[in-house]
């Protein structure tokens, strides 16, 4: 079955990749190799390599660590210059 472009999975999926790419970029960046990086994350050199593909998804500890390491924010990895449309928040009815 197809997956619609627009849901949630895919779009989590599309964060995965971006965040994956910018954590390679500023690994490069700054001439550190995926297995250094690893390293510091406590984590395989294949598993380094799948969260730079988007295959996996890197935990938020994890994620925290490389950006202190990359010395960059986490803003930066999450934000690719391109306008994000955000998903609808559901107000939560208060239970009287």
């Amino acid at each position: 079955m197809a997956e619609d472009a627009e849901s949630p999975d895919c779009r989590a999926r599309a964060v995965d990749r971006l965040i994956g790419r910018r954590i390679a970029r500023a690994r490069r960046a700054a001439g550190i190799e995926v297995r250094d990086l690893a390293r510091v994350l406590g984590v395989t050199a294949e598993m380094m390599a799948q969260f730079e593909a988007g295959a996996r998804r890197i935990g938020p500890v994890c994620l925290v660590r490389a950006a202190r390491h990359l010395q960059v924010s986490l803003a930066y990895l999450f934000y690719d210059g391109r306008a994000v449309r955000s998903a609808p928040v559901r107000e939560r009815r208060s239970r009287r």
